[in-house]
Order: structure tokens, then C-alpha cells, then sequence
């Protein structure tokens, strides 16, 4: 990062960098939730495993719960 950077930049790449993480995570998790569905299904009461409401729900869930993005903007903010 170059110190001449302006602050707008430094803030899209931090934000950026914590964001891509937090898809990534999530990609990864739903995926293994997938390939694990059959494990899960002797314990889910009244829902089935593959259902995309509960899925969806729990990625946006995670993507605004987690700190993995709100880290990246913390130090973005005190350059400002």
C-alpha cells in the first residue's frame, strides 16, 4: 500500500478484503452443509435439510453477525 494512497482507497480495500473472506466462509460452509445433509437429516424436526429459506437465511446471518468485515472497516475509519 503506498503511503500517497487516499483514504477512499485504503477503505475500498480493506472493506473488500474482509467481505471476500466472509463469502468465501460462507461458500465454503453451505457447501459442507450440502455434503452433510444426510447426517443432519435424523436430527432436523419439521424442516428438511436442503431447504433454501433456512440457507439463505443463515448466510445473510452470518455475513452481517460475523466481525470478519466490520474489522476491516474499524481501521479504515480512525484515517479518516
Amino acid at each position: 500500500m503506498a503511503l500517497d494512497a487516499a483514504p477512499s482507497r485504503i477503505f475500498r480495500l480493506m472493506v473488500g478484503k474482509g467481505l471476500y473472506l466472509s463469502v468465501l466462509g460462507i461458500a465454503i460452509g453451505l457447501l459442507a452443509a450440502l455434503t452433510l445433509t444426510r447426517v443432519l437429516t435424523s436430527m432436523l424436526v419439521e424442516v428438511k435439510p436442503t431447504d433454501p429459506a433456512t440457507f439463505v437465511f443463515l448466510a445473510v446471518l452470518f455475513l452481517f453477525d460475523r466481525p470478519s468485515w466490520p474489522h476491516g472497516f474499524q481501521p479504515c475509519m480512525r484515517l479518516g
